[in-house]
């Protein structure tokens, strides 16, 4: 089998749910920042996170928790929406990631409205009834007990507050290819190194279960006809790993991999993958 196969050029960020864990972020903190600011750019993001402010329902001068903030990103959009007079706190398990955030909110202003914490999800270092709003994105999917984190964020809520989180179907994602099967073992590789490849598809039952009622559902699907290099990365990972899981053989993921490669030559490549922002309210005394 081709090396491309076997020996991915960066296996960093395509590892998934891996990559993401305290000793990776903290090891490889420049890629994964480089990675994150290039997908909070796509407008797949930048749409779920508009539609993340609004179904916050947050007003000025309120308080509002980011879990998983990152490099800060979002907490742009929630200084916009609480104010000078508002408050907002992000959270993360990256110290580095939390001096990019720190960078963030000084360079664009916005500093002396939020504080920042190190922290796990899991266990949130809040008192009850703190935020008026909490948010998350593409957080949950990667987490050892998303539901743990669910009743913490409903915990530091106040009632009547809303929790709102931006998670991929990654197993509903699609690509044509004339052998569906095939595509179907190689995407299969890809969602085995994500812990919960569903958890979009997954959260209105989750949040129903912890409580949180009502709820509001929006799904954005994009559609792609991009297969650029790191495309072509995610899924040269994912061949390599459902051929060593015996899913397909070597010869067919590397066949897959050159035709897909063709198909974006010919410009008629073209994938679509759903991100799903569910909003859930805390529920009132």
């Amino acid at each position: 089998m081709d090396q491309s196969v076997e020996q991915p050029q960066q296996p960093l960020v395509t590892d998934g749910t891996k990559s993401w864990e305290r000793a990776s972020v903290d090891a490889d903190h420049e890629l994964l920042t480089e990675f994150l600011e290039e997908v909070a750019a796509t407008e797949t993001i930048r749409n779920a996170s508009s539609v993340a402010i609004e179904r916050m329902r947050l007003q000025p001068g309120a308080v509002a928790l980011d879990v998983g903030c990152g490099t800060g990103i979002f907490l742009s959009a929630l200084a916009r929406a609480v104010g000078d007079t508002g408050q907002i706190v992000g959270l993360d398990h990256g110290a580095g990631f939390l001096t990019d955030a720190r960078a963030r909110a000084d360079g664009e202003g916005f500093s002396p409205i939020v504080s920042l914490t190190l922290a796990d999800a899991h266990r949130l270092p809040f008192p009850n009834d703190h935020f008026d709003a909490a948010h998350t994105e593409r957080v949950l999917m990667h987490l050892e007990d998303p539901d743990q984190v669910l009743r913490e964020l409903i915990r530091v809520v106040r009632p009547g507050g809303w929790v709102v989180c931006v998670e991929p179907d990654l197993r509903g994602m699609r690509v044509d290819h004339p052998d569906s099967y095939r595509v179907s073992k190689i995407m299969s590789g890809f969602c085995a190194s994500i812990r919960y490849p569903e958890m979009g598809l997954e959260l209105n039952r989750r949040m129903a279960l912890v409580g949180l009622e009502p709820r509001t559902i929006d799904v954005l699907t994009e559609v792609s006809h991009d297969y650029d290099e790191a495309a072509a990365e995610y899924f040269t990972t994912a061949a390599r790993v459902a051929a060593d899981n015996g899913w397909i053989t070597p010869a067919d993921a590397e066949g897959t991999l050159v035709e897909l490669q063709q198909a974006a030559d010919d410009g008629i490549f073209t994938s679509y993958a759903s991100m799903f922002v569910v909003a859930g309210q805390v529920p009132k005394d």
